[in-house]
């Protein structure tokens, strides 16, 4: 079987090229959220003539495609921080509030002393690195995690 090479365009005018067996088979793909722009990650593509006798058409491609990709991965990891920050936030909440007897109460349920439970409190900096070198496994909050949200 062979493969036939279209190009495309995306809503963001990223022009870039793929590979399929038929017009059907892309426009199957495009709909079912499989093929997007390799640039800007779009879903909105459209299909361009494809002959290579064509001259170039002025303002149908952009030349700052390394600026769409930066912006890209920078979105996309404002995503993971705040996905990240909502994941902390939400085991702050739920966590227990020891207050200054933080290290005191996890050597105590690591140790089996007390109940398991998810807290969390204060402590010095030597207190958590000796949490950490006995195997406890501890870890800072930003502070932006224990405030509210406007």
């Amino acid at each position: 079987m062979g493969l036939k090479v279209f190009d495309f365009c995306c809503s963001a005018g990223h022009v870039f090229e793929g590979w399929f067996a038929s017009d059907d088979d892309w426009r199957s793909d495009v709909e079912s959220g499989r093929f997007t722009c390799p640039v800007c990650g779009s879903a909105d593509i459209d299909r361009r003539p494809a002959a290579p006798n064509f001259g170039r058409v002025s303002g149908t491609t952009r030349a700052d495609v390394s600026a769409d990709v930066a912006k890209r991965a920078k979105d996309e990891m404002k995503a993971r921080q705040a996905k990240a920050m909502a994941a902390l936030r939400r085991v702050a909440a739920e966590a227990e509030d020891v207050g200054d007897q933080f290290a005191r109460t996890v050597r105590n349920i690591h140790e089996g002393r007390d109940d398991p439970r998810l807290v969390r409190g204060t402590c010095s900096r030597e207190d958590a690195e000796e949490l950490l070198e006995d195997g406890i496994p501890v870890m800072p909050l930003p502070d932006a995690a224990l405030k509210p949200l406007n």
